[in-house]
């Protein structure tokens, strides 16, 4: 009986090992589908820290000043995005707020463009537009000239400040002067070379 149950246990323990050597070390992992790892998206909002501000080319036509293609750059080494407008405030030599009329969306010289998430890479830009009216067509009046511009970008609660003079009119007529009326765009992804 003892030796009809030692060949019982050496039949069931020759078939366990025989099963496990069947797994070989050197077999191949399981193959996963690319489809099936995780796609990396940047969702972390950029922070003033990482970005710097560049000065778009200067353009004018009847009686409006446009600055297109300025951007903020991603000078961090970290991937980032942008959605949104920014927010301007124009400071005089001293430092100090001067009538700021920030204006979101489109105008004479700034186009209509659709509010889009940027994502920006290291060294990479997402752009924005200025625009408003110079002195034409407002007589005699005169709107103080900045001396530097805190640029926030959006999502974002600490500006950038940039060395930047800009003498925006506004207001339909000279009896309705509003000095400091800027419109900007959204930021937008560079065009595609």
């Amino acid at each position: 009986m003892r030796s009809s149950l030692r060949v019982i246990g050496f039949v069931a323990m020759f078939f366990v090992l025989t099963g496990c050597a069947s797994q070989s070390p050197t077999s191949p992992a399981p193959s996963i589908s690319a489809s099936a790892l995780p796609t990396y998206v940047a969702n972390t909002t950029c922070q003033s820290g990482q970005l710097s501000i560049v000065r778009g080319q200067t353009g004018g036509a009847m009686g409006h000043i446009g600055i297109a293609a300025s951007a903020f750059q991603n000078i961090s080494t970290t991937t980032c995005t942008l959605s949104g407008y920014p927010t301007l405030q124009m400071l005089d030599a001293l430092g100090h707020a001067m009538p700021t009329h920030v204006i979101d969306g489109s105008s004479y010289t700034v186009i209509s463009r659709p509010e889009s998430v940027v994502v920006l890479l290291p060294g990479k830009q997402a752009m924005f537009d200025l625009g408003y009216s110079n002195g034409t067509g407002y007589g005699s009046a005169v709107c103080p000239t900045s001396a530097q511009v805190e640029i926030t970008p959006p999502g974002s609660s600490e500006s950038i400040s940039v060395r930047w003079t800009l003498q925006p009119y506004g207001g339909p007529t000279i009896a309705k002067l509003r000095c400091g009326e800027i419109t900007i765009s959204p930021v937008f992804a560079p065009p595609k070379a």
